[in-house]
């Protein structure tokens, strides 16, 4: 696989990892860095680019002063400047030239010096900030260009080389690079020290580490150190420079990042299969569930009754209600008059779902969100659910009331019930016209016949009997209306119960399809997890052999 495709897969991975930390599976989102470029970036001709060699290390253990002795002049600053300096000093031969600084790297804080010496014609040095001084900014310069950098030259002294918070920076961020260690101010030092070092170093997982013990700064006229390894360090630097050894580390350096995002995905698998118990975890929710509406619906009944007694008819008088319906009002006896006096409380059934049943809602999903937990899906994808159905069952409950409320009010009582009254309306009318057609018909049939004959004229016994018949016809249906009439409070009260019931079903039913969504999300995620983990397996499974031995000793094991 070229390293284009390996760098494809590893922003694969990063991108990835991000996309869960976004949908709340993974508490941390991936920090955006460098770490998709590589020093072949900061070259124009990255096939024949140089080796990039970093000095790293606390204040005072002499970086600059290596750099300086390296380059035969003083090219980088030293001494009492250093502390709070952040100047990055980069030392290359003129025939290699920069094509980029890392993205966002301040300009001004950079020093480019070129050379003619061909013994580091294949080498850039680059002096980096002191990770360890007042200035924050230069750990995150050191972050910037740690990907950067081919070969980490970590340098001490016999007072420092305990220091823990550049050695830790460098491990975390390090891992994909090839190290060298350098003891300055050897003069200084004793054996002992440097065994202990060697022993840090082995802990950390550098089998074979290699130290090289430097003198960078002698006092005028002393004679050179015995033991100052200078120029085996500098030598050993330029036999790495070989451009077979550059791209060997180049790779070994993204292979290494493969296998830490490898890595984070064993991670993240393992948090997406976490939740096996899907089955366990919605029986648990409907048993909270049933118990949650009993309790509402419970203490929710008295402020329903309540509130449906506004829409109480106000009682007319029985002579009064005959004589409209008499007069041409005649039919299902009229609401209209006690709804419009209760107009205001159409406005306010909202309020009957009040904070105490506002409050026993968030209880039951935050009871539910610690269940989840436990179930394995991550608290922010809860978090995020809860909300949701939190805000969505409440307007679900009052939507459903405010329907009800209206639709019991146009049409009180059953279908059945409506039915029945809808044929008696039709009852008062038809009856007292068939009795009235019936005694029309004797009176015009008895006027005929008293042509001939005077007695078959109709008389007053008829008359009284026809209207007897009239008002029987007519009453009989009016007042099976008024027994059958719906009782709109009792109407509005088992509505609104309705309504509330309904409610709440749907907002279960809404919470229910959310967790569905988080399954088939988290399957969907586990399959790319699975299918990216397969692809970086499959790419690290090709045993890749150092040709040169020298740098197995430079990596971390």
């Amino acid at each position: 696989m070229s390293e284009e495709q390996v760098r494809e897969l590893y922003d694969q991975t990063e991108d990835f990892s991000r996309q869960l930390a976004d949908k709340g599976w993974i508490a941390d989102r991936p920090r955006v860095t460098s770490e998709t470029t590589s020093s072949s970036d900061l070259f124009a001709n990255s096939g024949d680019r140089p080796l990039v060699v970093g000095l790293f290390g606390g204040t005072g253990v002499g970086k600059s002063s290596l750099l300086n002795l390296l380059a035969g002049s003083d090219v980088a600053r030293t001494g009492v400047v250093r502390p709070t300096s952040m100047e990055i000093t980069a030392y290359l031969h003129n025939d290699k030239q920069l094509a980029a600084l890392p993205e966002g790297f301040p300009r001004d804080q950079f020093a480019e010096v070129h050379h003619n010496n061909e013994k580091f014609s294949a080498v850039m040095w680059v002096d980096m900030p002191d990770f360890d001084s007042e200035e924050t900014q230069n750990r995150d310069q050191v972050l910037q260009w740690l990907p950067h950098i081919d070969l980490l030259l970590y340098v001490v002294t016999p007072e420092r080389y305990k220091d823990e918070e550049g050695w830790r920076l460098l491990l975390e961020n390090g891992y994909g690079h090839a190290w060298l260690f350098v003891m300055n101010q050897w003069d200084r030092a004793q054996d002992i020290q440097l065994d202990d070092f060697t022993q840090l170093l082995n802990k950390a997982g550098f089998d074979t580490p290699r130290i090289y013990r430097t003198v960078s700064v002698k006092k005028s006229g002393e004679a050179e150190h015995p033991e100052n390894e200078f120029n085996q360090l500098a030598d050993f630097v330029s036999l790495l420079a070989e451009r077979n050894a550059v791209a060997q580390l180049e790779q070994r350096g993204w292979l290494q990042r493969l296998g830490r995002s490898r890595s984070r995905l064993d991670d993240q698998i393992a948090t997406l299969t976490s939740d096996e118990q899907q089955i366990a975890l919605l029986d648990s929710f409907e048993q909270r569930w049933t118990q949650f509406c009993v309790s509402v619906q419970g203490n929710l009944n008295l402020p329903i009754n309540e509130f449906s007694q506004q829409f109480a008819e106000k009682k007319n008088a029985t002579l009064t209600t005959a004589l409209k319906s008499i007069t041409g009002n005649i039919g299902v006896p009229s609401i209209e008059s006690s709804v419009m006096s209760s107009v205001a409380a159409k406005s306010n059934v909202a309020s009957l779902w009040d904070d105490w049943s506002e409050t026993r809602l968030k209880d039951m999903f935050s009871q539910f969100e610690l269940a989840e937990i436990e179930h394995g899906v991550p608290s922010s994808v809860v978090a995020m659910v809860k909300q949701d159905s939190l805000e969505k069952t409440s307007a679900l409950v009052k939507k459903q009331m405010q329907l009800q409320l209206d639709e019991v009010l146009q049409n009180p009582g059953p279908r059945w019930q409506r039915g029945v009254l809808t044929l008696l309306k039709w009852l008062q009318w038809l009856l007292p016209s068939a009795a009235v057609s019936w005694i029309a018909y004797r009176i015009i049939n008895g006027f005929v016949a008293g042509a001939a004959d005077s007695a078959a004229y109709v008389g007053l016994n008829f008359l009284v009997n026809g209207m007897l018949l009239v008002a029987i016809a007519w009453l009989g249906p009016w007042l099976l209306t008024r027994l059958l009439k719906p009782s709109v409070p009792k109407s509005v009260y088992s509505g609104l119960q309705l309504a509330v019931t309904k409610g709440l079903e749907l907002g279960a039913g809404n919470y229910r399809d959310r967790l569905k969504l988080v399954d088939a999300e988290k399957s969907q995620l586990l399959d790319s997890a699975h299918e990216l983990h397969k692809r970086i397996s499959k790419v690290l499974g090709r045993s890749v052999v150092l040709e040169n031995p020298d740098l197995n000793d430079l990596l971390l094991s």
